[in-house]
């Protein structure tokens, strides 16, 4: 009778632990996928024609675009003229010229442009 309760409980085990682990892969699971959304691109078909260099240059300008909108509307304050793009495209913003005047770090961009390079 006390082996019939042990296995019982070995079987009990093993259902738990089978049981726990797929609920971890389970949650892991819709957690990613809660969190990662699908990439999507939305290009209009003339952006796709062009050529390397030609999107290189749009994307460029519309960098351009969106850093003078954030200087105007007062969070981009770059040490560098003109701006740099890397803060934008990273963090949305820019504050290397504080930095630099509190002696802190700028981004590579403004130290690179700084320092001649």
């Amino acid at each position: 009778m006390a082996k019939g309760k042990e296995i019982l409980s070995r079987r009990q085990l093993i259902l738990g632990l089978t049981f726990i682990f797929a609920s971890g892969l389970l949650i892991g699971y819709l957690g990613h996928s809660i969190t990662s959304p699908p990439i999507t691109y939305h290009f209009s078909e003339d952006f796709t024609k062009q050529s390397l260099k030609d999107m290189r240059m749009e994307i460029l300008s519309e960098i351009d675009f969106a850093v003078s909108k954030a200087e105007a509307e007062g969070t981009y304050n770059c040490c560098v003229d003109p701006p740099c793009r890397i803060c934008f495209v990273m963090e949305g913003e820019c504050n290397c010229k504080d930095e630099l005047e509190s002696g802190g770090d700028v981004c590579e961009e403004c130290r690179d442009r700084l320092a001649g390079r």
